[in-house]
């Protein structure tokens, strides 16, 4: 990557992490949108770098989703308190933002060295999404 793609491929994980303050969908769709705007102009490393900081985001949202489910369902068959609930809740979340906050500055960090950092935990259905979409409209094209 050269220097100029070094720069917007840190923003993203930056932009990520600034979004957790905000809005946890904030959180996830800047680092989208910087990667639209990488992929429109080639850039496709830095782009790789945004997709995979979004990809970060909904992992951490989605986990969180999965873990209020699971701990409520648990809750009405276990006869857990809501008080229990809400601590064993409140730590997982603490935990997933950590990780997700740790991730993103690792990312930024590597991004600005030049390098794509893959996520250790990230389900990755942002990057297999798009790949599925460019594909398609590969085939498309090439039909025409």
């Amino acid at each position: 990557m050269d220097e100029k793609q070094r720069r917007y491929a840190a923003l993203a994980p930056i932009l990520a992490i600034a979004g957790i303050f905000i809005d946890p969908t904030v959180s996830a769709v800047l680092p989208l949108v910087i990667f639209f705007v990488l992929h429109r102009f080639g850039k496709t490393e830095a782009s790789t770098v945004a997709i995979r900081a979004a990809d970060l985001v909904f992992t951490a949202v989605l986990l969180i989703i999965l873990i209020s489910l699971v701990l409520t369902l648990l809750a009405g068959g276990f006869h857990l308190s809501v008080k229990t609930v809400s601590i064993i809740s409140f730590y997982a979340t603490i935990l997933i933002m950590a990780y997700l906050g740790i991730s993103l500055v690792i990312a930024a960090i590597q991004a600005s060295r030049g390098k794509v950092y893959r996520h250790i935990f990230s389900f990755g259905l942002a990057e297999r999404l798009f790949t599925v979409f460019q594909q398609r409209n590969r085939a498309k094209n090439k039909a025409v």
